[in-house]
């Protein structure tokens, strides 16, 4: 449960996560899942939480034209295919 009614640095806490990117936030539910009280400390302004989330929209490829990619459907095949 968040709160700010707790002073976070003289509360003994089970686990503490630094940064609330994609990887500290899993950590902190995986740990509150498992019943320990956690504590998620971040740095950036409200505005820029998250870490690299914004960014996971974008696709990045090496190709000029990469349209077949962004277009075309991936069928189950080549999917398995990939595996």
């Amino acid at each position: 449960m968040y709160t700010k009614d707790r002073d976070v640095f003289s509360t003994p806490w089970d686990v503490v996560v630094i940064g609330a990117g994609n990887a500290g936030l899993s950590a902190a539910i995986t740990a509150a899942e498992a019943g320990l009280s956690v504590a998620i400390l971040e740095a950036a302004p409200a505005h820029m939480r998250g870490g690299n989330t914004r960014h996971t929209r974008n696709l990045r490829a090496m190709h000029d034209e990469p349209t077949d990619v962004l277009t075309d459907a991936y069928t189950f095949e080549e999917y398995y295919d990939d595996l």
